[in-house]
């Protein structure tokens, strides 16, 4: 809309922003007729997003707002490098490496944590790392060392990204019905994705009012709609990657909020290495009262054992 010709007020834009909304609108409706008034499966039943008293959407809701911000904080990052401080690509690239290592680091630390420790703790660290990152960015210093705001951004945002995207995919799929979770997963990823357009979408439409309202302070008149006729003042291009990874941090809080107020409870989201061993292994048992043999799983007979 910002860069539109005639910006929000552009008859396409409002014409898509009405259409957009009535088609999700109908999409509702329909869905709730289907599960409600017809014996026909509907894409996907409304009732699900009810499932543990409403923790499902809470989760949905955070992995949202979590990415918005993990999507924004890299773009708004790749700008600074690449428009304010004139790197080339190559090294602008080079300054997101300890993404990756970090990354890395965090699925192995997930995978065996996920069973011994409460999921509303993985949640919450993965949140207040992300915010971390943008909070960063939001008052870094230009001409400081890297290793002052770059590499810890670098190294902190990615926490977000693996802590809430794997617990919150373990969890979804656990409180679903069976014949759920397969549809429970898709709509995750879904939203997070939806998350990501609309956080470079909220983000950029003020990063372009904060930096037009600076030039004007400067005396320059910068129109983000006509960016290649004035450039704007690199004291304002600042000022407006400040305020977007501002947004950011406040977004990442929201999603730190949620987990706080409606996920603190949800425990262990995940089995440890040995009872997910015990559960897979499957054993035939004499059954003393028949003379006959069963087959149970190594966790079934660990119960029966202690009872």
């Amino acid at each position: 809309g910002e860069v539109a010709s005639n910006g929000w007020k552009t008859g396409y834009i409002i014409a898509l922003l009405i259409v957009s909304i009535f088609g999700i609108g109908c999409f509702i409706a329909w869905e709730h007729h289907l599960e409600t008034k017809t014996t026909f499966p509907p894409l996907m039943r409304l009732s699900l997003w009810a499932r543990a008293n409403g923790k499902f959407a809470a989760m949905q809701s955070i992995a949202f707002f979590e990415w918005v911000a993990f999507v924004a904080w890299g773009y708004w990052a790749t700008l600074f490098y690449q428009n304010y401080l004139g790197l080339t690509p190559v090294k602008a690239m080079l300054r997101f490496i300890p993404m990756f290592v970090s990354g890395a680091t965090c699925n192995f630390v997930v995978a065996m944590v996920v069973g011994r420790i409460s999921g509303s703790i993985l949640l919450g660290i993965g949140c207040a790392a992300t915010g971390a990152a943008c909070l960063l960015f939001a008052n870094i210093v230009p001409h400081a060392t890297y290793w002052a705001f770059g590499f810890p951004a670098a190294t902190l945002v990615v926490f977000g990204a693996d802590f809430v995207f794997a617990t919150g995919s373990i969890f979804v799929a656990k409180v679903a019905l069976p014949e759920e979770q397969s549809l429970a997963g898709g709509v995750f990823n879904t939203v997070m994705q939806v998350g990501g357009a609309v956080g470079l979408a909220i983000t950029g439409v003020i990063a372009d009012q904060v930096t037009q309202k600076e030039a004007k302070k400067l005396g320059v008149d910068f129109d983000p709609r006509q960016p290649e006729s004035v450039q704007a003042p690199m004291e304002a291009m600042l000022k407006g990657y400040r305020a977007a990874q501002w947004l950011s941090f406040a977004f990442c809080m929201v999603s730190l909020v949620l987990v706080v107020v409606f996920l603190h409870g949800i425990g262990k989201v995940g089995k440890s290495p040995k009872a997910a061993a015990a559960e897979a292994e499957v054993q035939k048992v004499p059954d003393a009262e028949t003379g006959s043999t069963r087959t149970m799983t190594g966790a079934q007979q660990v119960k029966e054992e202690q009872a």
